[in-house]
């Protein structure tokens, strides 16, 4: 790229851009992307080129460049978006591009900027849509005079962008070329899950879907019934499309279909909404505070299976206070007082002709489209739109009339008496007919998948169908077989079953069928977790983690099946494996494997160490110190090869274990002592968080190794190039620097590049770690403001369940109170953190008054109130000193 006479100092606006789904486009549409991506980066070049930008930074399918005005970043960004937009991209793309600006002090290093500035422009970016441009409010200050005639700046919205203090103004940049109608953001709360994407509009449902839309503005908690394939789920997925900008903090899609069990719904809820456990509080409470002051639609999907639980769990989130609006699909209604009901019907009962345009429209491409067919199969299929899909796949292949003449037929030869309704039966009899249609080897694929509850990619329908007389060539013969007759969906290169003809294949997988296919889904989903396990430590972690939440439904199902069949081995390798993505992501698994440890913890078997190191990891996790440091040192003895375990699990378990316990001279023994048996075995990524966590053990420690261990670590980082490994690392530097007095300007940037690189791979775990530091020249000068800025993250940790997390950023608090002359409400802080467990990592000595109430040599008066503070509880520390939130 072209290149100004200088690079942009001192003030600079900051351009970040992203084309938005581009993985799936790789994944299906691998050339031609390759040839849109030339054209793509050509359009940046010559735009960001124009305007005498600097590009520094390229990644994944995006860019970052640097400006010396804001008239000439958004000037760039205008150009190249509407390039982008007019261009014609090779079939069957259409690449949208988002985009951010932000306005603010550069920090540079190495031909590299860093600082709050980036990360502001980064998120921004990550706010919109493909074809937007999200503006800073100090970018559209400096801009709003400044623009081409016919260019407006739209307000959008107002969000807390995490990890920056205070509340952000977005706007977007409106011009000719652009369509930008300056929509509402939809402002998702932190880790909140999207409603899932749809190919093509909705038929027929107008009045329903305003009549949803009405209801909620007046109750609670709308439920929508009717029959299986009716299209409950595409209506919702329509109203949550059109409610986001209405409610502030956006929309939460949790998906119920793939639960087993009141706790499996639970976590759900908190996985959609970005709530955490707690120590010591129900989960379901964690949630209903995580939902208190949010103004969100929570949408559950496929909830009659779980109905009287699911009612249970409302019920106690509306009586906790939750005050988001909640819309339920069910094939009966839940039971829950107050909840506003909307049946859903066949299509022509509530718009002539509405079953009639589904169907034309589901059979494009067909030539031949005789009126008096189309009517006969529309009224064959009672206007059911998952019936009318699955005739008009029957349609493709056999032609309509002959789909016409022999669906009346066929549904006549159908019945069911356990089938309440004519309409269950026509949907059971058209998923009955395409059933029966298909080739045996089909028949019996289409059963075996029905034990997947979540999507799969093909050597997983392979791994589970393939069983001695199927090979893997006929299962994938049958996978075209099912995608084309519409029983199954493939999208971004993963197969999925609907949930009526999921259910309708798995009444059909029955006796030693059942178990047989089960346990090959065991092996199937073990070595999915072994893939992705693989897959997230390496350098495209992030990857992995999208994949592994696509499988998580049936990885849980999978750990779910070994203990309830007391299957030890399988339980075990699927705990172990997962253990260090429940500390990063997944806290669910975190009682697999306190259930793992309590069954098998005293038996013999290969894997009992790493069994035992991932239960101390949970234990020190949730402070519960004691357990913790008797579990490690349990398996640290049971070791065969010190520092050879999977995700060195007993040095890991015990070196949290020993930190929290006070003793990091032990953790760093440890330490010590696996890098030197292990030598250059362990995998760099590995060896990233082994040295991280000696790091920070001899920063307890007063250790002045502690800088080379973090600057060793910081280079197993770099060349694992693993986000979670090398942000782990920068993450140690960052504590060592802030222990040991280090520059605060190499400080700054790794704080920052350790901070993006968490949340590049949503590992919530570093992100809270991050969190929890002071952030050099942060409010400097200004202890007010700083303790503002504290308190808030300390509400977002305790909201999201991070208690370690809290407490960790609790102790800033003391040192700011005691610059504010708060002394008493310092040393009641002081208490309550010691208190806690956590330890004190910040910074290197407490202020000279603190130090004197830890010592006990400060006056009565400070001491009773170091005292008092270490028996309160956050909430009535908060309430004692004044502190609300």
């Amino acid at each position: 790229m072209s290149s100004p006479s200088r690079r942009p100092t001192g003030t600079v606006t900051f351009l970040f851009t992203d084309i938005e789904g581009s993985t799936s486009a790789w994944d299906t549409h691998h050339h031609s992307m390759a040839s849109a991506l030339i054209r793509h980066d050509e359009i940046l070049r010559n735009a960001i080129g124009a305007f005498d930008g600097w590009v520094f930074s390229t990644g994944g399918d995006g860019v970052a460049a640097a400006f010396h005005t804001a008239k000439e970043a958004a000037a760039a960004a205008l150009a190249a978006q509407i390039a982008l937009e007019s261009e014609q991209w090779p079939e069957p793309l259409c690449l949208r591009v988002r985009m951010g600006l932000n306005t603010g002090e550069a920090i540079e290093r190495d031909g590299d900027y860093f600082g709050p500035a980036v990360i502001k422009a980064a998120r921004l970016m990550a706010l919109v849509d493909g074809g937007r441009i999200a503006v800073s409010s100090t970018t559209a200050d400096v801009v709003r005079h400044h623009l081409p005639p016919d260019t407006r700046l739209l307000p959008v919205g107002t969000v807390r962008l995490k990890g920056l203090e205070g509340q952000e103004a977005v706007f977007v940049l409106a011009a000719p070329g652009l369509g930008e109608t300056g929509a509402p953001l939809a402002a998702h709360g932190i880790g909140a899950r999207l409603p899932p994407a749809t190919t093509s509009a909705i038929v027929g449902r107008t009045a329903e879907l305003e009549a949803v839309q009405r209801a909620m503005h007046h109750h609670r908690v709308v439920t929508l019934t009717g029959i299986g394939g009716i299209g409950k789920t595409r209506l919702a997925v329509a109203v949550a499309e059109r409610s986001a900008g209405a409610f502030r903090d956006g929309v939460a899609w949790v998906e119920l279909a793939p639960a087993l069990d009141d706790d499996a719904v639970v976590h759900e809820i908190a996985a959609a909404i970005g709530a955490r456990p707690q120590i010591g509080h129900d989960l379901t409470d964690t949630v209903a505070a995580a939902l208190t002051d949010r103004q969100m639609l929570v949408v559950f999907d496929n909830c009659e299976h779980l109905r009287e639980g699911i009612a249970r769990i409302l019920d106690t989130l509306l009586r906790a206070g939750a005050s988001a609006t909640f819309l339920t699909t069910s094939r009966q209604r839940l039971g829950l007082d107050g909840e506003h009901l909307i049946a859903l019907g066949p299509l022509d009962v509530v718009e002539p002709d509405a079953a009639h345009r589904l169907l034309v429209e589901r059979l494009t491409g067909v030539d031949d489209l005789p009126d008096d067919a189309l009517a006969e199969i529309v009224r064959q299929t009672d206007g059911i739109p998952l019936a009318i899909e699955l005739a008009a796949a029957r349609c493709r292949a056999l032609g309509v009339r002959n789909v016409a003449e022999r669906l009346g037929g066929a549904l006549r030869l159908f019945t069911d008496p356990q089938l309440v309704t004519e309409r269950h039966r026509t949907l059971e009899g058209v998923i009955d007919w395409s059933y029966r249609a298909l080739s045996a080897e089909a028949q019996t694929t289409f059963r075996y998948l029905s034990v997947m509850l979540g999507s799969f990619t093909l050597d997983t329908a392979e791994a589970v169908s393939s069983d001695g007389t199927l090979t893997p060539l006929d299962v994938d013969d049958a996978l075209t077989e099912l995608v084309d007759r519409s029983l199954l969906v493939r999208a971004q290169g993963r197969f999925r079953m609907l949930e009526p003809t999921r259910r309708f294949a798995s009444d059909r997988l029955v006796g030693e069928d059942a178990d047989r296919c089960r346990s090959r889904h065991v092996i199937a989903m073990s070595a999915r977790v072994d893939r992705c396990h693989r897959g997230i430590a390496s350098a495209d972690e992030a990857r992995w983690v999208v994949e592994l939440d696509a499988d998580w439904p049936d990885v849980r199902a999978a750990v779910r099946h070994c203990l309830d069949t007391d299957s030890r081995d399988e339980a075990i390798n699927l705990v172990v494996h997962l253990a260090l993505e429940s500390f990063n992501r997944r806290p669910e698994a975190f009682a697999w494997i306190d259930e793992a440890v309590r069954r098998y913890g005293d038996q013999p078997s290969a894997r009992r160490h790493e069994l035992l190191g991932a239960a101390s990891y949970v234990a020190w996790t949730t402070l519960n110190i004691d357990r913790a440091v008797l579990l490690a040192e349990e398996a640290l003895a049971l070791e065969p090869a010190p520092g050879a375990s999977l995700d060195i699990l007993p040095q890991a378990g015990a070196m949290g274990a020993y930190n929290f316990s006070g003793q990091p001279l032990k953790a760093v023994v440890v330490a010590t002592d696996a890098l030197a048996r292990s030598g250059e075995n362990m995998p760099l990524s590995t060896s990233a968080w082994l040295r991280a966590s000696e790091a920070l053990s001899r920063a307890l420690c007063g250790d002045a190794g502690a800088v080379e261990s973090a600057r060793r670590a910081v280079e197993c980082g770099e060349r694992s190039a693993n986000p979670s490994a090398l942000g782990m690392a920068l993450y140690a530097q960052v504590v060592v620097h802030l222990v040991r007095g280090g520059n605060p300007m190499e400080t700054a940037l790794a704080h920052d590049r350790g901070f993006s690189l968490a949340a590049s791979v949503r590992n919530q775990w570093l992100l809270g770690m991050f969190m929890g530091l002071p952030r050099p020249n942060l409010h400097q000068g200004d202890p007010a403001a700083q303790l503002t800025v504290t308190l808030d993250v300390i509400d977002d940790f305790l909201h999201s369940g991070w208690t370690t997390h809290a407490w960790g950023a609790c102790w800033l608090v003391p040192d700011l109170l005691v610059e504010l002359d708060r002394t008493i409400d310092a040393a009641t802080w002081l208490g309550a953190c010691a208190a806690s467990s956590v330890p004190r990592l910040q910074l290197d000595a407490l202020p000279h008054l603190l130090e004197q109430v830890k010592s006990g040599t400060a006056s009565a008066e400070l001491l009773a109130a170091c005292a008092l503070g270490g028996s309160m509880s956050f909430s009535e520390l908060r309430r004692h000193t004044g502190l609300l939130a």
